[in-house]
């Protein structure tokens, strides 16, 4: 499975998405994904930063839409935009710059991280 960088950005109280779509050895040049568990955790600042955003399948945060060819939707509705918080006394502070990685576990249990990249989380201007 192969390693894929993105930096994004979204807009507090504003829908965001992104398909991510795994190459790998499977007939159409795609790794499957099915019997897998992800999750994508959104931290501030860094690694070690405060949890801002957690997905998952339960949460519907995370969506497969092709489990055999390897597609997957990270999808926030413009709630869970709303309730990303800046911290406090930074009242003057436009964005938030984040990190954020996608966790794959496969059928066995072991645990596979395709994706790590930054998020610029802008705050909302029109509330």
């Amino acid at each position: 499975m192969k390693n894929n960088n993105y930096d994004d950005e979204l807009h507090q109280g504003a829908s965001f998405a992104r398909n991510f779509t795994f190459l790998g050895d499977g007939p159409h040049g795609t790794h499957s994904l099915v019997g897998w568990d992800v999750r994508l955790h959104v931290r501030a600042h860094n690694a070690d930063g405060p949890l801002v955003l957690e997905c998952d399948i339960a949460n519907e945060r995370l969506i497969v839409l092709d489990a055999l060819n390897g597609v997957l939707q990270w999808k926030l509705t413009p709630a869970d935009t709303r309730g990303i918080k800046f911290p406090k006394g930074d009242d003057h502070i436009n964005h938030l710059d984040c990190v954020y990685s996608l966790e794959l576990k496969d059928p066995t249990g072991e645990v596979h991280v395709p994706v790590r990249a930054k998020l610029r989380v802008y705050r909302a201007i029109t509330r």
